[in-house]
């Protein structure tokens, strides 16, 4: 479960659960990526895979007085009429830019409530009035992204940019726009766009953030620590700081530091005052401390996540690691399926829950249960987690039924993902 925060549980071997999940609207709306988690064999939970979208300050309108000002000229030339007096001229002006605004708030507003088409519908208005102001552009591109139309999106960030060529916002949320294309190096370079052009620093911390989402899920653990570290030091909300060093913590878990990984979920457990997203940094440490073999401090992360998220099947399946750790292989086994039971997708678990079917002896189901598991294509990072917590169980029984064909099955997967 990738506990990250933005709302984000992704990630298979450690889902980026972003407590995002979106931020919306109002004077910026950062549209990000947000949650991740990446233990060993269970998907961890980042929180917030990605912030939420950007969006212009509604009174931005230095563009609008320009375009304005040539509209006006322009109509005067081709129509041929007499002169207006200054006062009336800008008292036209004045009409144009308040008959705009109004649109931008009308679909800053629709937005937040989810009703794209009429968003959509004001944006359109408003870039008839006034065609050359980005921030028409940047948020008629979020209400496309928002609908799912990603090439319209695209098309009015690039067109934004075009208007502003260092407009911070824009590329920010293309970036995002790209993230969800699966185009991350093109993510990445748009991410590092917003950083040198963004002046304040809870954005330039969003940018840091999603930027180093990225690099976590392509498996760049060092640059996706030293963005953590960064947003880290530019944010100042604690619940934004808690999220980040959720997500420092697994970068440093899947890098191999424990120690490091473990001190960060303590900080983010701390510094969070949400029940949800307290039970994913207990899941995580839990995952860490359970890798670290101290077991006894992660029963006390179990319990905690279980206080705080009984139902989630994520809290279950943590549960059913330490089971497996502490050698209870049939209440492992039973607790795999309940969660499976829990989750919308009911393989979900099926390649950690093939462990303690192994060591139970039962490897025809196991393979049977690595197959399906297998046909929900998980992604590299978990398939990778997940592989390593089966050649530390050859480690220790290398004669074992089945092992060696279920081993095989997990690593040919994990290559044909890389």
């Amino acid at each position: 479960e990738m506990e990250g925060v933005e709302e984000m549980e992704t990630a298979e071997a450690e889902e980026m659960e972003s407590v995002e999940e979106v931020e919306t609207a109002e004077a910026e709306e950062m549209e990000g990526v947000a949650e991740v988690e990446t233990p060993e064999t269970e998907k961890t939970e980042s929180v917030e895979a990605a912030k939420t979208e950007h969006v212009e300050e509604p009174d931005e309108v230095v563009e609008v007085d320009e375009a304005a000002d040539a509209d006006i000229e322009e109509e005067e030339e081709e129509e041929e009429v007499t002169a207006e007096s200054p006062s009336e001229v800008e008292g036209d002006i004045r009409a144009n830019l308040e008959e705009i605004d109004t649109l931008y708030q009308q679909a800053l507003s629709c937005l937040g409530q989810g009703e794209l088409e009429q968003a959509i519908r004001h944006t359109n208005q408003a870039i008839q009035l006034s065609p050359g102001e980005a921030r028409l552009y940047n948020l008629r591109a979020n209400a496309y992204k928002s609908s799912g139309e990603l090439q319209k999106a695209l098309v009015d960030y690039d067109q934004a940019l075009e208007i502003r060529p260092e407009y911070a916002t824009a590329f920010y949320n293309r970036g995002n726009a790209y993230y969800e294309e699966g185009k991350l190096d093109k993510a990445v370079a748009d991410y590092s766009q917003a950083i040198t052009f963004f002046s304040e620093d809870p954005d330039r911390a969003d940018a840091y953030y999603n930027r180093g989402r990225v690099y976590y899920e392509t498996g760049e653990f060092e640059p996706a620590v030293i963005d953590y570290d960064q947003a880290i030091r530019l944010y100042k909300d604690d619940e934004d700081r808690a999220k980040t060093f959720n997500n420092r913590g697994l970068a440093y878990h899947d890098r191999g530091d424990l120690e490091k990984a473990i001190a960060d979920f303590a900080q983010a457990i701390l510094l969070s005052s949400d029940k949800k997203i307290k039970a994913i940094m207990h899941r995580n440490r839990a995952n860490a401390l359970i890798d670290a073999k101290r077991l006894g401090e992660a029963e006390l992360d179990c319990k905690a996540a279980e206080n705080f998220d009984p139902d989630s099947p994520y809290t279950q399946a943590r549960r059913a690691k330490l089971y497996y750790a502490q050698g209870e292989y049939q209440r492992s086994l039973e607790i795999y399926r309940k969660a499976n039971q829990t989750s919308s997708n009911p393989a979900e678990f099926n390649l950690e829950l093939a462990l303690p079917l192994l060591c139970l002896g039962q490897s025809e189901r196991a393979l049977e249960a690595i197959q399906a598991g297998l046909k929900q294509a998980p992604d590299a990072n978990y398939l990778i987690s997940v592989l390593r917590e089966y050649r530390r169980l050859g480690s220790r029984q290398a004669d074992l039924p089945g092992l060696n064909q279920a081993t095989e099955l997990i690593q040919d997967a994990t290559r044909r993902t890389l």
